[in-house]
């Protein structure tokens, strides 16, 4: 199987993406029983507690959404493109093995995969699949014990 990578404005915008969306996670998690314990007691000030984790949320949309992430400046040059293979169970990136594919982490959006190893971000676009297919790609992923978790 043989696919493109690429590490750049669009992999750091899911990156960003995906750490503001954890912490609104975090904060509804935090604030949800204090609210659902004054709605039981009818205080009707319970949504108080709702407007961090809807303050969050609105925050990871809009910078997902608002902030365009220039290539220039984020990645200046670093190589943006490049290639994985996988053969005899291992994964190469570049040609090189991959020494840390346990820390990998694959998100699944309906037109492309984000793919974070422990030192990079990448985005695997539907029509950069060389050999293989995406669905090749995941099961195998599964297989190795890879995370596959599916994007918002």
């Amino acid at each position: 199987m043989k696919f493109k990578g690429r590490n750049g404005g669009m992999a750091v915008e899911m990156r960003n993406h995906i750490v503001l969306f954890r912490i609104f996670a975090v904060t509804l998690a935090v604030c949800l029983i204090p609210a659902i314990i004054l709605l039981c007691t009818g205080n009707p000030y319970f949504f108080i507690f709702l407007i961090l984790p809807a303050f969050f949320l609105v925050l990871s949309f809009a910078v997902l959404l608002a902030i365009p992430y220039d290539e220039k400046a984020y990645l200046n040059g670093a190589k943006k493109d490049h290639t994985f293979e996988i053969s005899n169970g291992c994964m190469y990136k570049n040609k090189k093995e991959m020494k840390l594919v346990k820390s990998i982490k694959i998100y699944q959006y309906k037109r492309f995969l984000y793919m974070e190893t422990s030192h990079s971000m990448f985005v695997i676009k539907d029509t950069d699949y060389v050999v293989g297919s995406r669905e090749e790609f995941i099961s195998w992923a599964r297989e190795n014990g890879i995370p596959v978790l599916y994007g918002y």
